[in-house]
């Protein structure tokens, strides 16, 4: 946890902790803490949502600034799709 916010794997983990205490719950007769627990679910999942697009973005900042890098060392940039770069390759997972 980073300054009290969840990182997008953190919630991952601790919706599935919540997932499994959920039956715990209602098989105890905990049926507010189970209501609870779904309510904190809907919530998580909300912030995951945002929380994705952003990483993404982060990301892609990321990879625009070590390309920049590269191109201010001289280094040639050759934009290509996962696709594009096994059919120049003729290669899939190392195999031939």
């Amino acid at each position: 946890m980073v300054k009290g916010l969840y990182t997008n794997e953190e919630l991952v983990d601790s919706l599935i902790l919540d997932l499994n205490n959920l039956p715990k719950e209602l098989i105890n007769g905990q049926f507010i803490q189970f209501c609870t627990l779904i309510e904190q679910m809907g919530q998580k999942l909300a912030l995951l949502r945002k929380g994705i697009p952003t990483d993404i973005e982060s990301k892609n900042k990321i990879i625009e600034e070590l390309k920049q890098q590269l191109r201010d060392m001289g280094q040639e940039i050759v934009e290509m799709t996962p696709d594009e770069f096994v059919q120049k390759l003729g290669k899939k997972d190392g195999a031939e």
